[in-house]
Parts: C-alpha cells; sequence; structure tokens
C-alpha cells in the first residue's frame, strides 16, 4: 500500500510539470521594442543573439544555461516576430543560415564569451535576467500566450 502511495505521489508531482519537462525555464524578458526603433541596431543584435546561441551550444568547451538559453532565444523571437514582424523564411536566410556557417570557421568560437556575455548584459539591460521565475507553470502559461500572439 504504501509502494501505491508514492508511486501515486510521484504520478502528481510529474504531472504538474509535465509542461516543464523539456528542461526549458522561464524568465523575466526585456523590452525589445527599444532595440527594434533603429533598423541597423536590430538587424545587429537579432544576428548577435542567434550567433552568440549558436556557438555557446555548439562550440566546444562553451556553455549556455537554461535560463541564459530563454533570455536569448525568448528575446530574439520577441524582436523579429513581435516587434518587426519578420516571416520564418526571412529569419533562416538573414539569421539561422549565417549562424551556421561561421561554425565552418575555425576561429568562430574565439569570441563567443565575449559574445555572450554582451548579449546577456544588453537584455538584462533592457529588463531581461537570467533568474528563473518563480512559478514555472504560470511562466509557461504566460510564455505560451505570448509566443502564440506573436508567431506568424
Amino acid at each position: 500500500m504504501k509502494r501505491f502511495a508514492l508511486l501515486a505521489t510521484c504520478s502528481l508531482l510529474l504531472s504538474g510539470t509535465a509542461a516543464l519537462a523539456d528542461g526549458k525555464v522561464y524568465v523575466t524578458l526585456p523590452d525589445m521594442a527599444v532595440f527594434a526603433k533603429d533598423p541597423v541596431v536590430a538587424d545587429r543584435m537579432l544576428r548577435n543573439l542567434y550567433n552568440a546561441t549558436v556557438l555557446s551550444v555548439n562550440c566546444p568547451g562553451a556553455s549556455l544555461s537554461d535560463a541564459e538559453h530563454s533570455l536569448l532565444t525568448d528575446s530574439f523571437d520577441l524582436l523579429a516576430y513581435g516587434e518587426l514582424k519578420l516571416s520564418t523564411d526571412e529569419l533562416i536566410s538573414r539569421y539561422e543560415g549565417p549562424a551556421f556557417a561561421q561554425l565552418d570557421d575555425p576561429d568562430a568560437c574565439i569570441e563567443e564569451a565575449d559574445l555572450k556575455e554582451q548579449m546577456l548584459n544588453d537584455l538584462r539591460d533592457a529588463g531581461g535576467s537570467t533568474v528563473p521565475l518563480a512559478d514555472q507553470e504560470q511562466a509557461y502559461h504566460d510564455w505560451r500566450a505570448l509566443m502564440d500572439a506573436i508567431r506568424p
């Protein structure tokens, strides 16, 4: 009977976190409208956000916490889809393709740590954070509604 109760308790605990099972951590996101005001600034920010993410995930010795990953990628989406209303095709050709192509350069990883830190600092200055939100379940629902509202 104790074993059944333990299994039932574990099942209840796990069912409450099913939405978070992918490892995503929800953080406070910045106001990306600041970057969208100037097309040159917006383009550079999107390029740097994508490059920082790709390098941090793919360079030997580089690291990216779940919270940092969320801040970088969700901020990218907020600027690209939410502020600039770019299409997925535009994002792939302008940012994704070049970001992955840079991995062919043997020196691409040299600046990874500096670029990542610069992007995280810029996002923090705009109101973002790498501190996980206290109520991750509610944060998931808020994030999902936001992403559904901005994505094409």
